[in-house]
């Protein structure tokens, strides 16, 4: 009897903290330069996940991404930024050069 009422309780304290998960939808991305042109290879990652992508030869991706979250976007070259997920459905994310990389 005692294993039964373990059983259940776990399952419910389960369920439980799944609802309490945020909504994920789609979210479209464009990753572009200082210049407006597109940046191709771009990284892009939900903060806290495994949920990533790169961009592709137009500086776009898409993600699902949850609600309340922050992507990372990151590229050799350029300053990382990070976006609010906020419930939009498109974000135009402009990298600026980073002056400061050493020379090689």
């Amino acid at each position: 009897m005692k294993k039964l009422v373990l059983i259940f309780a776990t399952l419910f304290l389960s369920s439980m903290l799944l609802k309490a998960q945020p909504p994920s939808y789609v979210v479209e991305f464009e990753v572009v330069d200082q210049l407006d042109s597109a940046i191709v290879g771009a990284h892009l990652i939900v903060s806290g996940t495994s949920i990533g992508t790169v961009t592709n030869n137009e500086g776009k991706a898409t993600l699902i991404c949850p609600i309340y979250s922050f992507v990372m976007v990151t590229m050799v070259g350029y300053l990382p930024e990070t976006q609010y997920i906020n419930g939009l459905c498109y974000y135009r994310i402009v990298l600026k050069e980073d002056k400061d990389l050493p020379d090689i």
